[in-house]
């Protein structure tokens, strides 16, 4: 009960962070935004303050355990009944095509009803806001706006059939197996669709039913592909390699690089497809190919290796041995 109960607190605060100052920065009126938003960070605190304060002041009850972890109910329920009575945004309303609504909150938040030149700077940013990407690059490439939510759903539930596959068999046939055969696999389906697409693409009309099929058929095996290799072991495999001593610091980078390249290819993503039309699906097999080579020469196997021992891999590998310390100093340097 107390790790389902920890997972739920580890989402709500995860809603509650990237919620939070959002909702704040876009009620809080544009002379005071810094100072309202700054409230988040002074609750925080406070709440800290007040759970070690009880904490301290109840361990040596037997009761205090219970005390602190049912106190966190209290402003959890204070949340949920304020949120009941809260405004939606201006922006959110906007987004959900309420103009009139959105229209009446921003004069209240703002205090003023000249604020037809932000109401229209809101209109203009929903119009070329991007929700979900999987819809807007399925109408990108010639579906209609039904079929685009449809294929994105069909293949939003893949890469949990994906994760599936990868727990049951990465341990038996090892991380470079499945690297390489997904690597593979990934190649051709973004060759196949960036052919297909050379061929139909930019007409201005819906793709045929079969061709349509196809496309969502080879990213359906793109997807399934990721999901399988690396999706999730590029969290495993980084988390195996690196040593003790250097393991927190190391994984640490490793989430730094995933999140600072997530956030560039969904920035930079519309982009390219604007630009380079069908040969960015090209430019993504290039560079798939260029990560599978790098497994393929330079990743060694860890599968079923003892961790403490993963440091023998690298000894024993063709190029990274050369920057490893000879044996004996190592011994050494451990006596």
């Amino acid at each position: 009960m107390l790790i389902i109960g920890r997972c739920f607190l580890g989402v709500g605060i995860g809603f509650g962070n990237q919620a939070v100052p959002l909702y704040l920065s876009e009620m809080a009126p544009a002379k005071i935004r810094g100072t309202i938003n700054l409230l988040f960070q002074l609750t925080t605190c406070l709440g800290v303050f007040i759970a070690n304060f009880i904490n301290n002041a109840t361990e040596k009850h037997t009761w205090g355990w219970r005390l602190s972890l049912g106190l966190a109910a209290v402003p959890a329920t204070l949340m949920f009944i304020g949120g009941l009575f809260l405004p939606e945004t201006p922006n959110s309303l906007v987004e959900q095509g309420r103009l009139e609504e959105g229209r009446s909150v921003l004069e209240k938040v703002r205090g003023t009803k000249n604020i037809e030149a932000e109401f229209q700077d809101l209109l203009e940013a929903s119009n070329n806001s991007i929700l979900f990407y999987a819809p807007v690059i399925f109408q990108s490439l010639g579906f209609g706006s039904s079929a685009s939510l449809w294929s994105s759903t069909i293949t939003s539930v893949i890469p949990i059939v994906a994760t599936f596959i990868s727990m049951a068999f990465v341990d038996k046939f090892g991380r470079r197996a499945f690297f390489l055969e997904a690597g593979i696999e990934m190649i051709i389906c973004m060759v196949a669709v960036a052919v297909t697409l050379a061929l139909k693409f930019g007409q201005g009309v819906e793709l045929p039913k079969g061709i349509g099929i196809f496309l969502v058929i080879m990213i359906c095996i793109f997807v399934l592909a990721y999901g399988r290799s690396w999706g999730p072991l590029g969290w495993l495999v980084p988390s195996e390699l690196f040593p003790l001593e250097t393991r927190s610091a190391g994984q640490s980078i490793v989430v730094c690089v995933n999140m600072l390249f997530t956030a560039l290819v969904a920035q930079c993503f519309l982009v390219s497809l604007c630009y380079l039309r069908y040969g960015v699906f090209l430019l993504f097999a290039a560079l798939i190919g260029v990560m599978t080579c790098f497994i393929y020469f330079l990743l060694p196997e860890t599968k079923q290796v003892p961790i403490e021992e993963i440091h023998l891999l690298w000894r024993k590998h063709w190029l990274w041995k050369s920057y490893c310390e000879p044996e004996d100093q190592l011994n050494d340097g451990l006596l």
